[in-house]
């Protein structure tokens, strides 16, 4: 679920909405998880939609 959230967000351009996001993510799984790290799928997803992207 939050990847496809930040996924849309990003499609949209809406770059605070991504942060919100996984502000939102991390505040989820540290309330169920004993580790409160999210899935690493997740945390992938995250670090490459928020890296700039800069031309070659």
């Amino acid at each position: 679920m939050w990847r496809a959230l930040m996924r849309a967000e990003d499609e949209a351009g809406n770059m605070s909405r991504v942060h919100e996001a996984w502000k939102a993510c991390l505040k989820a799984v540290a309330e169920v998880s004993a580790d409160g790290d999210p899935h690493p799928d997740t945390a992938a997803l995250y670090r490459r939609l928020t890296t700039v992207r800069r031309p070659a």
